[in-house]
């Protein structure tokens, strides 16, 4: 895997979008992009974002474990190859686009319904 200064100036203006969304960056590792912590029924849960190096392109990708499976292991937002020249303005908005999927996929979860019924 070769992170190349394109790469990682890419991950760090998507990094610095998510934060402004209510994501943390504070101990992400190579490839992470973000943490970010729900409260649910049974505690504070976190989704993981990263950046996934391919080539010459990279890939959204995510992690959040519920019911023992990670349900953001297929996310739209990682269909679509990130090739390193985008504009600030087009990476703010694959950020948003990332994060308001994350955001949707963990709200439909049985620990995050729970929490939404008690109120």
């Amino acid at each position: 895997m070769i992170l190349s200064d394109r790469y990682l100036a890419t991950k760090a203006k998507i990094s610095a979008h998510l934060v402004h969304l209510g994501w943390s960056v504070e101990q992400a590792g190579t490839i992470c992009i973000g943490k970010k912590t729900y409260d649910t029924a049974v505690g504070e849960k976190e989704a993981i974002g990263y950046l996934a190096p391919s080539g010459d392109v990279a890939y959204f990708q995510a992690s959040y474990e519920s019911e023992g499976q990670n349900v953001l292991s297929s996310i739209r937002a990682g269909w679509k190859p990130i090739t390193h020249v985008e504009s600030d303005v087009e990476l703010e908005a694959l950020a948003a686009a990332f994060a308001a999927e994350v955001d949707a996929v963990v709200s439909k979860t049985y620990a995050m319904r729970l929490a939404a019924a008690r109120g």
